[in-house]
Parts: structure tokens; C-alpha cells; sequence
């Protein structure tokens, strides 16, 4: 049987909230779902988790995009979408769709 490492055991532990199931959203690291945005963006968010919750507060919100600190400005950015556009591997963001809502927009792209 091989041994795990202890540092990858350590970021398996630190990371696991930012990559558990929320009940509604999988946090997808290292992809951008572009266009689609219905509200303009918050800046200035530490996290993909506070970009998730606001978007759990607004029911024409149907996933997002959180653009990490530095490339869109000094912090994040969080980018609501009124359509779940596909997603493409880009490592400056983290995205998830809502579960929950409307997945009959799965796929569509409005940009």
C-alpha cells in the first residue's frame, strides 16, 4: 500500500470546505464559465465562498465566477450569471453552477 505524504494530507484537510459539495454548488477550481453575467460583479471578495453566497442571494443567479486577487484588480472579483455558460480550464478563477436552479440554461452562452 502507498503512503500518502503528510503535506498532501494537510491540504486534502485545509482545502476540503473550499472543495466540499455546498448542497448546491461544486466548487470548480481552475476554470472561468465567461459570459452570461446578468448583474455586473463585486470586487473585492477574499474568497469563491463569499462570491457563492451572494449569488445564493439573488434567485436570478444561476452560477459564478470568482476571478482571484490580482488579475482583475487587487482582490477578487465575483461575477454573477443569470445562464450557466461552459466552462473553460483557466487557472485565475474558480466557478460553480447552482444545482438547484434553473439547469435547463446548462451549456447556453449569452455574451
Amino acid at each position: 500500500m502507498k503512503k500518502i505524504p503528510m503535506a498532501m494530507c494537510m491540504s486534502i484537510i485545509l482545502f476540503s470546505p473550499l472543495l466540499a459539495h455546498s448542497g448546491m454548488a461544486l466548487l470548480e477550481h481552475g476554470y472561468n464559465r465567461p459570459g452570461g453575467t446578468y448583474l455586473g460583479h463585486y470586487d473585492n471578495l477574499r474568497n469563491p465562498s463569499d462570491c457563492m453566497n451572494i449569488c445564493k442571494g439573488h434567485t436570478s443567479c444561476v452560477a459564478f465566477t470568482w476571478v482571484k486577487p490580482g488579475i482583475q484588480g487587487p482582490g477578487g472579483f465575483c461575477w454573477l450569471k443569470g445562464t450557466v455558460p461552459n466552462k473553460a480550464a483557466n487557472q485565475c478563477c474558480v466557478s460553480a453552477s447552482l444545482a438547484k436552479r434553473d439547469r435547463a440554461s446548462e451549456g447556453s452562452l449569452h455574451r
